[in-house]
Formats: C-alpha cells, sequence, structure tokens
C-alpha cells in the first residue's frame, strides 16, 4: 500500500514534513504541487506602492479635490 509524505524541495534537496515510513528501497514519484514565494517584508512592500510627500494639510488636499471636479450638465429627453 503507498505511503505519502509531504515535504518541501530547497536547493536540490527535500525535508519532510512528517515521519518518513521505515523502508529499504522504495520507487518515489516527487509532484511539484506550487512554488512557495518567500513573504516580503514590509519595506520591500513601500518599494513596490510608492509614496509622494505634499506640504499641504489634508484638509487643502480635499478641497482641491473638490474643486477641481466637474459636474456633469442636467439633461432631458
Amino acid at each position: 500500500m503507498p505511503n505519502a509524505v509531504s515535504g518541501t524541495f530547497t536547493n536540490g534537496k527535500v525535508v519532510f514534513d512528517g515521519v518518513v515510513p521505515p523502508v529499504k528501497t522504495s520507487k518515489v514519484v516527487v509532484v511539484f504541487l506550487d512554488a512557495i514565494h518567500p513573504k516580503k517584508k514590509l519595506t520591500d512592500l513601500f518599494s513596490v506602492l510608492g509614496t509622494w510627500d505634499d506640504p499641504r494639510t489634508t484638509d487643502d488636499i480635499v478641497a482641491d479635490i473638490r474643486a477641481s471636479r466637474t459636474t456633469r450638465p442636467e439633461f432631458s429627453l
């Protein structure tokens, strides 16, 4: 009866998550399920998102945004 043991393949080596069954010789099939991506540090996230400096206050920025908006003209059919 086949046994299954999960593990992680890194740098050419497999590290098993659980106990490997005690067998002397066995054929194995290795199936790569998915790639594991290393977690990004928060500083890496900021390099992707970007930031900006604005000397204006929050109220000034909001007022500027509202003033720059246009309204669509009302029309009737």
